[in-house]
């Protein structure tokens, strides 16, 4: 992953720090996501598939190390995505009951509800 980066840089491909961690992350490359996490990304810029964040995406994988270094640089914790799961929610719904408490202790709300103007996929509810 990380040779791809470089190539594309080498060829004049500009990559954005949201975009290699994305890839990184999607591909469960723990140490290239850590690395480009301590590079500064919008750790809160991004939402992707189902309107997801990267935080949503590594509760899914449980890495807790990706979790923490998210969570460090700011990333929002209550958040939905657009199937109104949060990560802690996510985290608990996977058996990643430690990670869920380690969001719990930094501000996750386990009981967080939906605003009730909340979009599922897109269509207002």
């Amino acid at each position: 992953m990380v040779q791809v980066f470089r190539y594309l840089l080498e060829f004049g491909k500009s990559i954005s720090k949201e975009e290699m961690l994305y890839s990184a992350i999607l591909q469960h490359q723990t140490d290239l996501s850590l690395a480009v996490i301590k590079r500064g990304p919008d750790v809160n810029g991004g939402r992707f598939y189902s309107g997801q964040t990267y935080l949503h995406f590594v509760c899914q994988q449980g890495d807790v190390r990706i979790i923490q270094a998210l969570v460090e640089r700011g990333t929002e914790i209550n958040v939905f995505d657009d199937e109104r799961r949060t990560p802690v929610s996510i985290c608990m719904a996977l058996g990643f009951h430690d990670i869920a408490e380690q969001l719990i202790s930094k501000g996750g709300d386990p009981f967080l509800q939906p605003p009730a103007s909340a979009t599922l996929a897109g269509i207002d509810i």
